[in-house]
């Protein structure tokens, strides 16, 4: 099929991408013998791919477009190798078919040269993060290589919906490998915390009609994903980045804003998770023996302890006939 073809029909809305779903399904059955399997993904993969590097190629030379033809067939092309995807898990692709592993990681090498030549085409942009999600699932470790290069392109020139997109990935990322996933976050943290300087602000918790606005429930999805990240990195055993010398000046910032959040939020399940979040760093950053970092001991008996553990349970906005505040309260 050419996806390439402005003349090109399909019968919905999701351009006959369920067909590749279905294809997939079939040849990752694991009745069908592994020379045969690799045929047939073989006779997939590899069409789409030359389309790709056709289409990149020619769009390198004459720009790309949000809404052009070929940003349009870029986007399908990825889609429907992301529905291939979706009859492959890991065991099967790395463990029982390593030959597989192999098409699947050269088929992300391709997917990623349009992230790397067209990082500021947003729709783009997401169907590379959608695909992304599927080869951390089917791929496992053997992934790990080609994460920098992909995190460093979803960091150039994004808004609060996009920072949202990209904290999904990296928390996915976080979860799947852990410890592992440790370099690659130091080296990408500083720039997450820089790009999201402009909204560590309380701004963003008020109430009101001001708080309805599309860009409003944007930045608040943003910092709701955002403690969600900082929650999978105290809970991985990765919150010693925070301590790294490129990441440490972002320390008190972050700090202030847990703090914060622990205390005034009105949403009670946010300010779980960030006394969560403290309990671990309190875990991992101080021992009997020493702390970690010089203050964070003192920080939490002032602080922490004063304001979030007492004041903010006496004040009004802590409703002791919620059941979430009950539960929030034993915490303490």
């Amino acid at each position: 099929m050419d996806w390439a073809n402005k003349d090109a029909k399909f019968p919905s809305s999701e351009d006959g991408s369920q067909i590749f779903e279905a294809v997939g399904l079939l040849i990752s059955i694991e009745e069908v013998s592994p020379e045969t399997q690799a045929q047939y993904l073989t006779a997939l993969l590899n069409p789409l791919c030359h389309q790709i590097e056709s289409l990149v190629m020619d769009a390198k030379a004459q720009g790309l477009e949000e809404s052009s033809p070929k940003a349009i067939s870029l986007q399908q092309i990825i889609v429907a190798l992301n529905m291939v995807s979706k009859g492959f898990n890991e065991r099967l692709v790395m463990g029982n078919r390593p030959a597989i592993g192999v098409m699947f990681k050269k088929t992300l090498d391709v997917v990623l040269q349009v992230i790397v030549s067209f990082p500021n085409v947003k729709p783009l942009r997401s169907k590379v993060i959608s695909f992304l999600h599927r080869m951390i699932e089917i791929l496992g470790t053997p992934v790990l290589p080609y994460i920098p290069i992909a995190l460093r392109q979803l960091l150039l020139d994004n808004e609060a919906k996009d920072m949202v997109e990209f904290l999904v990935l990296v928390n996915q990322i976080i979860c799947k490998f852990k410890s592992s996933a440790s370099t690659v976050l130091e080296e990408i943290f500083p720039t997450i915390a820089s790009h999201l300087s402009v909204i560590l602000s309380q701004d963003a918790f008020s109430a009101g009609p001001a708080s309805n606005t599309e860009e409003m429930r944007e930045l608040q999805e943003l910092q709701r994903t955002l403690y969600t990240f900082l929650h999978a990195m105290a809970t991985h055993d990765l919150s010693t980045i925070l301590l790294t010398p490129s990441c440490v000046q972002y320390l008190d910032t972050i700090m202030q804003l847990l703090l914060f959040t622990s205390c005034k939020h009105k949403d009670i399940l946010l300010r779980k998770a960030c006394v969560q979040i403290f309990v671990n760093l309190v875990k991992d950053w101080c021992t009997n023996s020493e702390d970690k970092i010089t203050g964070f001991r003192e920080f939490m008996i002032e602080k922490f302890a004063t304001n979030c553990c007492l004041y903010s349970v006496l004040d009004k906005s802590f409703d002791l006939r919620d059941a979430n505040s009950v539960r929030h309260a034993c915490d303490y």
